[in-house]
This record gives structure tokens, C-alpha cells and sequence, in this order.
């Protein structure tokens, strides 16, 4: 007996120390955690959902018989017209649909989640303050990618019937953003389904659709010039997205058409839907990341370097995605032993802003990098030049004649060659002898020619120069430029020219030893930089450097483990910065930052609007 009181006692005591109701201080994270659960993040609804069932006596019968508990919540929705109403029913059928893995459910949810979002027959009007809003945009984004699906893992986006708990949906699809048919790009992945590597942040728009990955056909036959400069294996971003017709009525009627939309994601900004300007939902980066994985690109650095030719990845431009009339050509050149896709970082910082996507088209170039500056920077115009022709024969396209072109390293002594104008002032440095007066072949004559007499290209109107050897290299002035010429091969057209060169009375001794690689050029010493100073700039070009200094010394004292600051100074230059890094500097966050502010500054100084961008 002594005993029990005692218990009774401690429990009296207990229960006057700790109250049925209460709080217990946690911190931020583990409340924000707990209200932000829902159906996409844990696997159970929401807490809103579940208020919202419980403000109207469901809750209960939703945890026994869930098929009775969804048919009254979309009896409320339809008959009284209530807006929540269809943010429960979208959690719920997404629910359903996880369960069932069935199409249609996911297909269900979607259609639900677009009424909340969309229909103005519905009340209240949409709050976008309220966390189902933003919710239910996901949920439609995430449904209707899982709807569409195929057994391959690809999204269909082919017209087709699906049953429904709603009915039959009868899915027609369009491509009204979209400026290439099904004949070049006909299959496309769901971005969200894969993770990304390598690139330091992931660039999405928040909004509605399904960001895909647009996966260009092996072997479309005949193509227009739109789409024959681009990589073989060029992945687009890409939105689609089902605007449900009928509203209500349909929904009643268990008849329900949709329109099913593709955009091309770096474009788009906002779309048309249901009598709304509503954004897209984007993802910019999962395309990049895939079109790079292991593909063979990352073996040209060195083969490029090393080999005269490769039949692979041919000498020219390519365009990171198809070109579109009105869109302002941004050209990167990559350097020595390089390949276009080390640009991949300095591509996915400018997604950033929307702005440099709507009025910018980025093209890379591509060249084997061991052979001379001057063949490379002839290879480099001469493709400028033919593909500008091919996409602009009429000569109508104004952007065109805009373009912006950032070379790194030797791509930069590339780039300012396009803007250069030679004269004789290169063969002067060669020989006093008058260039016609050389008994030549027809071929050593038409290549020297092409490399040593040049004129600026007139639609190039603003140069970014990036770790630039603007007076060598005082690498190149060591070992390695003694290393290169045992290990580069020159084309066959260039030993050729060797032949012919030792054969002629006054050539300079630097030219009997053999035509130089690009590493020679790049001395400090060399004939090619001795030349490249005197050589004047087009009239109206806007120049720009960023210098890279390795570690904290005084920049003019300073260099970047290739290249010294007095080296890649140009006088010229309106603007200059210097980024405190080694000379690999292009996709350092700075260097990114600084190609945009120039990009902009760029847009700022055309005065005409170029006509907005379409299908080529």
C-alpha cells in the first residue's frame, strides 16, 4: 500500500511538471522541415492538404477509404467552384499514382494541379504567396513527366489517348517554341531524372513544365543550315507542357483534350496558358552536362595539338545550339593543347541571364592548336566567313554583323587576327624580297598567301582577349618550344611549303629549319610576334583584356605560370582586368562575371533592337 501511494504521488507530480499541450524549443530547421513535408519531398501529404481535409470532415476518411474521400473532394471542387479544393486533389492522385505507377493517375494530377494554377473559374483567384502554389507547380511538373514517359525512359511526346481516372485525355502535341521538327529532334529525356557533374551550379528557371533534354536525331538525311553546324551529338534544353482545353465542363464530361507544347528553354521566358503569361520551368544545365559526358571531344586537347589534321573534329565552328535569325553570335576560341568544351563552365555562367540568352547565339571554334598562329587564324576567318554566308546568304540578318568573339591563350592571338589587318607587313618580316616575286608551287603560293595577307572581318565588332601571349610566351621560349617541333606533326600541305621554302634563295634562316609550329610562334623571340605588333586593328573594334596573375606579387612583376602581365597587356584595350589565378582562368567565377558585364556593355551600344529570334 505504502508503494501505490508513492507511484500515485510521483505521478501527480509528474503530471503537474509537463502539460498535455505545449512547445519545446527546437530551432528553426526541424519546424521549417516539418511544414514543408508534402507528397513530392516525404512521400505524405501536406499539412495544408491535410487542414484542408480536416476543415471539411475527410481527413478521417481519406486514412480509411481514400477513393471515397477523392471523389468528394473533386465533387467539392467542380460543383462549388473552390480552388483548394484541386490543390488536394493534385497531392492526392499523385499519391494514388506513386502506388499504381499508372500514367494515368500522374496524368490525373497534373490536370488537377493546372486548374489550381490556371482556371479562372475557380475561387479564390491563385495566391502565390501560398505554398500550395508553388506545390502544385511542381506536382503538375513532376506528374506530367511521369505521364509521358515510355518504357525506354524517354518522354513521349507524340499525339496519343490515355485513360484517366478523369476519362480518356486526348493529347495533341505542337512545337510552337520549338523551331525544328520531329525530323531532327524527336527524342527527349526528362531532365530531373539525372544529376549533374563537373559544372559549379545548376541553372533552372522556377515555373511550369517539364524541362527535357533534346537529343538531336544520328541521321536526320538533308538539313537546313539551322541545324548542319551543330555537334552530331548536341543536346538541346527543351520545356513542354499541357494546357488542358474545356475547363470544367470537360472535366465533368470525362472528355478532356490536351494540347501538348514544346519550347525551346533558352528562349522561352513566359508562355501563354489558359489566357495567362505564366514562366517556364527550365533546366539549362542537365542538357550541357549530358551532350559532354564521355564524349570525345575531351581527347582532342592534346591529338588536336600534336596531329596536323583530325578527321573527327575537323578545323571549323560549331554552334552550341541551331542558329536563330536575330540572335547575336558570341564565338569562343579555346587555346593551346584545348577544346571547346573547356568553355563548358564559362557556357553555363552566362545561362545565368536571361537576357545574354534571349539576344546571344554561342559558337565555339574548333582547330588543331599545334599548328602555326597564322594557318589557325586563316582556318578560323575562313569558317566565319562560310558559315555566316551559309546562315545569311540575303545578307538581312543585322545580329550577324555583331558579333563578339573571346579567345583565351592562343585563342586569343587567333581572335586578334581576325580583326587585324596585314598589309605586307608579315611577309616584310619574312623576307625584303616582294612576295610574287617567289617561284613557288600553285599550293605553297595560295597558303602562304591566305595566311600572310588578310583583311579584319567587318562583322566582328568587339574581341575579348583572355590570358593572351599579345608578345609570347616565355614558356614557349624554353624547353617546350624545343619539345614541340619533335613532337608535332604538321599537315602534309605544310611540310610541303617546308619543301618549297628550302629550295628559295633569301629565306630567313628561322624559315629554312621548317615552317614553325604554333609553340615557336609563341617565343618572344619569334618573327610571328615581332610581326603581330606591328599589325593595326580594324577601325571601331572595342577591345577588352582579362589578364590572369598567379599569386599576390605586384601585377606588372606578376604572371600567370605561361604568360606575363607585359605580355597579355594590350595598351589599346577600353577595359582590363586582372583575375588572380593561373593562366587556365576562363571558368573562374571573375572571368565569367567579366564576359558578361562585357556582353551587356555590348548590347548597350547597339542602337537598333535586333528582330526577335526564330527558326533558322
Amino acid at each position: 500500500m505504502r508503494t501505490l501511494s508513492r507511484a500515485l504521488v510521483a505521478a501527480a507530480l509528474v503530471g503537474a511538471c509537463t502539460s498535455p499541450v505545449g512547445v519545446k524549443r527546437s530551432g528553426f530547421e526541424p519546424v521549417y522541415a516539418e511544414q514543408s513535408r508534402n507528397i513530392l519531398t516525404s512521400g505524405d501529404i501536406s499539412a495544408t492538404s491535410r487542414q484542408a481535409l480536416l476543415s471539411v470532415g475527410l481527413l478521417e476518411a481519406y486514412q480509411t477509404d481514400p477513393e471515397a474521400a477523392l471523389a468528394r473532394v473533386e465533387s467539392l471542387g467542380s460543383d462549388e467552384r473552390l480552388r483548394g479544393a484541386f490543390a488536394v486533389l493534385a497531392e492526392l492522385r499523385y499519391s494514388r499514382a506513386l502506388l499504381s505507377g499508372s500514367p494515368g493517375d500522374f496524368l490525373a494530377a497534373a490536370i488537377d494541379s493546372y486548374l489550381y494554377l490556371v482556371s479562372d473559374e475557380l475561387e479564390p483567384p491563385p495566391d502565390p504567396f501560398d505554398p500550395r502554389f508553388r506545390l502544385a507547380c511542381d506536382i503538375y511538373n513532376r506528374a506530367l513527366a511521369r505521364a509521358l514517359l515510355d518504357e525506354s525512359g524517354a518522354v513521349d511526346l507524340r499525339d496519343r489517348e490515355i485513360e484517366t481516372p478523369l476519362g480518356a485525355v486526348e493529347i495533341v502535341s505542337s512545337r510552337p517554341g520549338f523551331p525544328w521538327s520531329e525530323k531532327y529532334f524527336s527524342r527527349f529525356l526528362p531532365a530531373d531524372a539525372f544529376q549533374v557533374r563537373g559544372l559549379r551550379e545548376r541553372v533552372r528557371t522556377s515555373g511550369i513544365g517539364v524541362p527535357l533534354i533534346a537529343i538531336r536525331n544520328s541521321d536526320p538525311g538533308s538539313q537546313p543550315a539551322a541545324t548542319e553546324h551543330i555537334g552530331p551529338k548536341l543536346k538541346l534544353a527543351a520545356t513542354a507542357v499541357l494546357e488542358p482545353e474545356g475547363g470544367l465542363d470537360a472535366v465533368r464530361a470525362r472528355r478532356i483534350r490536351g494540347s501538348l507544347k514544346l519550347y525551346l528553354a533558352t528562349d522561352a521566358v513566359t508562355i501563354p496558358l489558359g489566357g495567362h503569361e505564366v514562366p517556364l520551368e527550365t533546366d539549362l544545365t542537365a542538357p550541357l552536362a549530358y551532350t559532354l559526358e564521355d564524349s570525345a571531344i575531351w581527347n582532342f586537347s592534346i591529338a588536336g595539338f600534336l596531329s596536323g589534321s583530325n578527321q573527327q573534329y575537323p578545323t571549323g565552328i560549331f554552334l552550341v545550339q541551331p542558329y536563330q535569325r536575330g540572335k547575336i553570335p558570341l564565338v569562343l576560341v579555346h587555346g593551346t593543347a584545348s577544346n571547346p568544351a573547356v568553355w563548358a563552365q564559362m557556357l553555363n555562367g552566362l545561362n545565368l541571364d536571361r537576357e545574354l540568352r534571349r539576344r546571344f547565339q554561342i559558337w565555339v571554334a574548333i582547330y588543331n592548336t599545334g599548328t602555326p598562329v597564322l594557318l589557325n587564324a586563316a582556318e578560323v576567318r575562313d569558317a566565319l566567313v562560310e558559315l555566316v554566308h551559309d546562315l545569311d546568304p540575303d545578307g538581312t540578318d543585322a545580329a550577324l554583323q555583331e558579333m563578339v568573339v573571346v579567345g583565351h591563350s592562343q585563342g586569343g592571338l587567333v581572335s586578334r587576327l581576325l580583326v587585324s589587318t596585314s598589309g605586307d607587313r608579315i611577309w616584310s618580316n619574312i623576307s625584303s624580297q616582294p612576295f610574287e616575286e617567289y617561284e613557288l608551287t600553285d599550293s605553297a603560293r595560295q597558303l602562304i598567301r591566305r595566311c600572310a595577307f588578310f583583311e579584319p572581318l567587318p562583322f566582328v565588332k568587339r574581341v575579348v582577349f583572355i590570358s593572351t601571349p599579345h608578345r609570347g610566351s616565355f614558356v614557349a621560349g624554353g624547353w617546350m618550344g624545343s619539345l614541340s617541333r619533335s613532337l608535332i606533326t604538321l599537315p602534309k600541305r605544310l611540310t610541303d611549303v617546308n619543301s618549297d621554302l628550302r629550295n628559295v634563295d633569301r629565306v630567313p634562316q628561322e624559315l629554312r629549319q621548317g615552317v614553325p609550329d604554333s609553340v615557336t610562334n609563341m617565343r618572344p623571340d619569334s618573327m610571328f610576334v615581332r610581326a603581330l605588333q606591328t599589325l593595326p586593328f580594324a577601325p571601331g573594334v572595342h577591345l577588352h583584356s582579362i589578364v590572369s596573375v598567379d599569386g599576390s606579387g605586384p601585377v606588372e612583376e606578376g604572371d600567370d605560370g605561361v604568360v606575363r602581365y607585359s605580355s597579355a597587356h594590350l595598351d589599346l584595350a577600353e577595359s582590363e582586368l586582372v583575375v588572380r589565378h593561373g593562366h587556365s582562368c576562363q571558368n573562374e567565377p571573375e572571368t565569367i562575371l567579366e564576359v558578361r558585364r562585357i556582353m551587356l556593355e555590348h548590347l548597350a551600344t547597339i542602337a537598333k533592337e535586333p528582330e526577335g529570334p526564330g527558326g533558322g
